[in-house]
């Protein structure tokens, strides 16, 4: 796994740990260097440029790598290493410079949680990002919450938003996420059959049911005892486009998801089509790996953290105190923001239409990648840039104000889980002239983040 590792020269011997000390105050932990090399002079190559690869392994010093005080942070330490690799890490090591990622970060705090059954979520570990760290906030952390089963459950305030959007345009489909996938002429569609009825059995939340209360409030009802069985479809051609997707009708009962197999003469498929209202992206890679699991022969744990506590716990986060800091927070960061809305109509005649540009180019991922570590950027960070100052050429603004979406799993206990967990994040891009696009890359960083 890679991490940072800095290089320099100077007049004279520099202490290590001053120069990371300094380096802290003035930079995000994830881009201090956790590995430091004073060097006589750098090496250079024909064209004047320092030679990277003439630069020698930068080796974190023994002092540097601090070693366990007690058994949970051996404990913690060995976690980590599960998720990043066996590096040489000490309990003062900053995570992120090893290389934990955002989707890494949710598997270590479902591993951390799930071992201490105390809950930890993705925020306490961006915030406390050492193991020494974390130890302190898992002593401090709630211990695992008994839910009381309930029949009826809130909505997630996005799921509301899609709720009255489908009940004004019944029949739509735009909240559909529909798959096709073409099988392989080894599969047993039987097997396959029985292996889907495990794993969604896996996945209650699957199975909700909105209904509305005589005040009109929607909720989500449970139907864990519902038994799907999965339909096996013998086609000479596999169905159009239209007859798959079917819209799903959110005031009748039926459930919101479709898994269907179909036999043709050309082949055999796999149909997944769920309702946006009861999973996600995120939630449709964890049924299908479950699927894939279940095929296999394994044995498919049931959730324990579902949709269903997700939405309580959301419910009560809306009426805390932190939920009024960080709602004052966004309402100062974004004051007197305007903006051009899409397509853009200033100096359009009314019955004008909008054009548009489409320009096909191929870029080296292998390089964007490189760029990103270099400098110690997530993709993220780098493409909702890249998006940000597209967005104020084609306005014309001085700054950029749009959305972005995230997978909203900030809690460890949702790594598993399958459910409509996707949030917006509004964001706004100050992209002034005489800053750099690295600067503009760096702050959008700390904002995501």
């Amino acid at each position: 796994t890679d991490y940072l590792a800095a290089y320099f020269t100077a007049d004279e011997k520099v202490d290590i740990s001053d120069l990371k000390s300094y380096l802290s105050s003035y930079l995000t932990s994830y881009m201090v260097p956790q590995a430091f090399m004073q060097l006589d002079e750098m090496p250079m190559n024909l064209s004047g440029k320092i030679d990277k690869k003439a630069l020698p392994q930068a080796v974190m010093m023994e002092d540097e790598i601090v070693p366990p005080e007690n058994e949970t942070q051996e404990q913690i330490l060995e976690i980590v290493k599960e998720v990043i690799g066996d590096l040489p890490l000490g309990i003062t090591s900053d995570l992120f410079s090893f290389g934990l990622s955002s989707v890494g970060c949710i598997k270590l705090c479902a591993l951390l949680s799930e071992h201490f059954g105390r809950t930890l979520k993705v925020s306490d570990v961006f915030e406390n990002s050492t193991v020494k760290a974390i130890d302190s906030i898992l002593r401090n952390a709630d211990e695992e919450k008994e839910y009381e089963l309930r029949e009826e459950y809130p909505l997630s305030m996005t799921q509301t938003g899609i709720y009255i959007e489908c009940m004004r345009y019944p029949g739509s489909t735009i909240y559909n996420i529909p798959e096709l996938h073409k099988l392989g002429d080894s599969v047993d569609c039987e097997k396959l059959a029985k292996a889907i009825e495990k794993a969604v059995a896996a996945h209650p939340y699957l199975f909700m049911e909105p209904v509305s209360d005589k005040d009109g409030i929607v909720h989500a009802r449970r139907r864990d005892d519902y038994k799907f069985e999965t339909p096996v479809f013998k086609k000479d051609t596999i169905p159009t486009e239209d007859e798959l997707v079917r819209p799903f009708f959110l005031d009748t009962g039926e459930v919101l998801f479709r898994a269907e197999i179909y036999e043709t003469k050309n082949g055999n498929y796999f149909f997944l089509d769920t309702h946006h209202i009861v999973s996600d992206g995120g939630s449709l890679d964890i049924l299908k790996r479950d699927i894939d699991r279940a095929y296999s022969g394994e044995e498919i744990e049931k959730e324990k953290y579902t949709g269903y506590e997700f939405a309580l716990d959301e419910e009560a986060a809306r009426k805390s105190e932190r939920f009024e800091k960080a709602k004052a927070w966004y309402d100062g960061y974004f004051a007197g923001c305007g903006g051009e809305t899409l397509p853009v109509k200033d100096g359009k005649e009314e019955n004008g239409h909008i054009g548009f540009l489409k320009i096909i180019a191929e870029t080296d991922g292998a390089m964007i990648r490189q760029f990103c570590l270099d400098n110690s950027y997530t993709l993220n960070a780098f493409f909702t840039t890249a998006f940000g100052l597209a967005l104020k050429s084609y306005t014309a603004s001085e700054n950029a104000i749009f959305t972005t979406i995230y997978n909203g799993r900030s809690d460890g206990r949702l790594s598993d889980s399958v459910s409509m967990l996707v949030k917006t994040l509004p964001v706004y891009l100050e992209c002034a002239p005489e800053k750099k696009v690295l600067e503009t890359i760096e702050a959008c960083q700390k904002y995501i983040l």
